[in-house]
């Protein structure tokens, strides 16, 4: 196991522990961006707000498109614009099984964490559950995890994979600033807007990077078995 994926891991139970002991952490957070008075989230009727996420969903879901496109380009013309085939491919793949089969498919699906929003804390009639606990309370697209953290962070790690072949270190440099300011925005915004809780983003995020930490070690996997031969 790579020591990236190691440390990645350790953090990953360390948090689940901190979020299994102390679950109203969640309700803590979310009560910071809650109005008490009027009974909403300020952030969720914001039109500054609301255009910003627009703008980042669109930016999430064109992101595989353009991976998928110049990986096909690829096999016309190979290491287009100094990006290797295999660059692509793990963008193409961290979007697919993260945001796409994971986040999604799985969790988002059967997993039934009620949306801070819908719980009796902040006005609605579910029961706030702790991010881990299998539970009832909400149908479809529900709260655990977050769907656009994970999207977020997936471009986040994509463009660090595309500055990797960069011949500018100053432009990659800022690229990847950019990228982790896309991130925390994306995924900080549903939780000021309580649609999600501080937990769903954050193991969005860790739940991630750590199939992309895994599709790095089996990429490199891949190069010692074909340098093996």
């Amino acid at each position: 196991m790579q020591p990236y994926l190691q440390r990645l891991t350790v953090v990953f139970l360390l948090t689940l522990v901190i979020f299994t002991t102390v679950p109203s952490i969640d309700l803590w957070v979310t009560g910071l961006f809650y109005n008490s008075e009027t009974g909403v989230f300020p952030t969720a009727q914001s039109p500054f707000a609301l255009g910003v996420r627009s703008v980042m969903m669109n930016a999430m879901l064109l992101f595989p498109v353009v991976a998928l496109i110049f990986l096909l380009l690829n096999l016309w013309k190979r290491n287009l614009f100094g990006v290797t085939p295999l660059m692509w491919g793990k963008i193409l793949a961290l979007f697919l099984l993260g945001p796409g089969l994971l986040v999604n498919g799985i969790l988002k699906s059967y997993w039934g964490r009620a949306r801070p929003a819908y719980v009796t804390e902040f006005g609605g009639d579910a029961t706030f559950t702790p991010p881990f606990q299998i539970t009832d309370q909400c149908a479809q697209n529900c709260s655990f995890v977050s769907g656009e953290a994970s999207g977020a962070v997936a471009v986040a790690v994509g463009i660090f994979v595309l500055t990797s072949a960069s011949s500018n270190p100053v432009a990659a440099r800022n690229l990847r600033r950019f990228a982790i300011f896309f991130a925390i925005v994306g995924s900080g915004m549903r939780v000021a807007m309580g649609r999600h809780f501080l937990s769903d983003t954050i193991f969005a995020v860790l739940l991630v990077l750590l199939i992309s930490y895994g599709l790095d070690a089996l990429i490199a996997r891949r190069k010692q078995l074909i340098l093996a031969k």
